[in-house]
Order: C-alpha cells, then sequence, then structure tokens
C-alpha cells in the first residue's frame, strides 16, 4: 500500500484540532455509554484518535484536581487505563521538562560579582522549580 493510499482510508477528521465544541460532543457521547466505534464514526476520526483524546482529556482533568471518580465518569476509563494513562503523561512531560531543562551557571569568569551572584541565585531558583514540576 502507498502512502497515499495511507493518508486517503483514514477518517476526515484524523489528526485535525480538536474545538471545544467537539470535545463536548465528545464527553457526551462518553456520558451515553457509546461504543469508540460509533463515537469514531460520529467524529469522523479512528478510534485511536478518540481513545487518545479521552486520555489526554483525563491527565489535564487530573492535573485539575479531580478526583478520579470524575475523571472515570467523564472519558469513560476504568481504574486501570486511568492509573496507565497518568503515569504514560507524567512520563512524557518529565521528559520533556528534562528536554527543556535550562543549563545551569555552574562558573561564570566575570569581573561583575553583582552579576554572577544574581545569575546564580536564578539558576538555582529555577532548579527548584523544575524539581517541583517533576
Amino acid at each position: 500500500m502507498s502512502t497515499t493510499e495511507d493518508i486517503s482510508d483514514k477518517p476526515p477528521r484524523s489528526g485535525k484540532a480538536w474545538d471545544d465544541e467537539e470535545v463536548l460532543r465528545l464527553l457526551t457521547s462518553i456520558r451515553m455509554k457509546k461504543s469508540m466505534e460509533d463515537i469514531a464514526l460520529e467524529h469522523k476520526r479512528t478510534v485511536g484518535g478518540i481513545d487518545s483524546k479521552r486520555r489526554k482529556l483525563a491527565y489535564e482533568y487530573f492535573l485539575e484536581g479531580r478526583t478520579m471518580e470524575e475523571i472515570q465518569r467523564f472519558t469513560g476509563l476504568n481504574k486501570e487505563q486511568l492509573d496507565e494513562t497518568i503515569k504514560k503523561y507524567k512520563q512524557i512531560y518529565s521528559l520533556n521538562v528534562e528536554k527543556k531543562k535550562p543549563k545551569l551557571i555552574s562558573s561564570i569568569s566575570s569581573s561583575d560579582s553583582e552579576i554572577v551572584s544574581i545569575l546564580k541565585d536564578i539558576n538555582m531558583k529555577l532548579d527548584i522549580l523544575i524539581k517541583k514540576i517533576v
């Protein structure tokens, strides 16, 4: 199968951004206990795309401080799926933070000790913030 055929076989909304209205429709469909296949057809997306979106929403709700029961009710994920999702997204986020972590200034050769002191203080505070996030 060629790449062109692979792309044309995908539903029309596959890979497109989700707007608020579509997310609301997704959550309503989940609450109505529709099958993932039916939801995918309604949204013109793949089952994998629907599952991915509900898992991302679950993690966002987790970060907002929602209870696990609320998240399960909103997303239709069971406890094991929710635990797996949170673990996965924490790991992904942790890796992204590491990639973006600023390089600390360990030694600066400068005659201006006040600037050096300020920069070292800023770097120390950044390191503390990064550790809190991770």
